[in-house]
């Protein structure tokens, strides 16, 4: 499912990006054990988004290419939304990897789409939603790690989105605390309404009603 992008010259990849509109890159390098394991799980990982174009870069061969888009370590994992580089995850981090499609091909940076719109879109992507620093399997903050445990613990089954993605945080983190009207993170959303955030979520286990309240 991957695009190999090969040559002595930076055509054949300005084309993948120009037609286009995301674009996930993988730079990897021959030597590089990771590297190889990564393909192939991109390569499955690609049939789940087929909105995306995925593309491997030997990261030697186009060295100036790499040095453009920030490219020091390999593997790294490099997002181009709309021509520009929109993020990117360093190591063959699948969650991370993941992470970042799900929020890159969320209609959240669509602006003729009315923001409060888009909002309520991502909370109801699936039935139980939450909204966290990081991945459930390398939370950024004490907070997301707690709720992630509490909700492992009781077999939740659970999608999620990291708040700490660019264009989320710097745009759109402070507008979905205005539309929930919570002022913090993390949020658990169930069927596209708030249920709160950690000390919340531990009440409600403390008094037996946490598996109720998100059935």
């Amino acid at each position: 499912y991957q695009r190999r992008v090969h040559g002595d010259s930076k055509d054949s990849f300005s084309s993948v990006v120009n037609s286009s509109s995301i674009v996930c890159v993988h730079f990897g390098a021959d030597w590089c054990p990771p590297c190889k394991e990564l393909d192939p799980a991109l390569d499955k990982i690609a049939t789940e988004y087929p909105g995306v174009t995925f593309v491997s870069v030997n990261a030697d061969q186009f060295s100036e290419l790499a040095e453009e888009l920030g490219v020091e370590t390999v593997p790294q994992v490099v997002f181009i939304k709309s021509g520009k580089k929109y993020s990117f995850v360093e190591g063959a981090k699948i969650e991370d990897i993941k992470a970042c499609l799900n929020c890159i091909t969320d209609t959240l940076s669509d602006t003729s789409v009315p923001l409060e719109e888009r909002l309520k879109k991502l909370i109801n992507r699936s039935p139980i939603m939450l909204f966290i620093k990081g991945t459930p399997e390398n939370p950024r903050c004490g907070f997301s790690s707690q709720i992630v445990k509490l909700l492992n613990e009781n077999g939740v089954k659970y999608d999620y989105f990291d708040i700490c993605e660019p264009y989320f945080w710097n745009e759109l983190a402070d507008k979905l605390s205005e539309y929930s009207n919570w002022p913090t993170y993390p949020q658990l959303y169930v069927k596209g309404e708030l249920v709160g955030g950690i000390d919340v979520c531990r009440q409600l286990h403390e008094e037996g009603e946490l598996l109720s309240t998100l059935s």
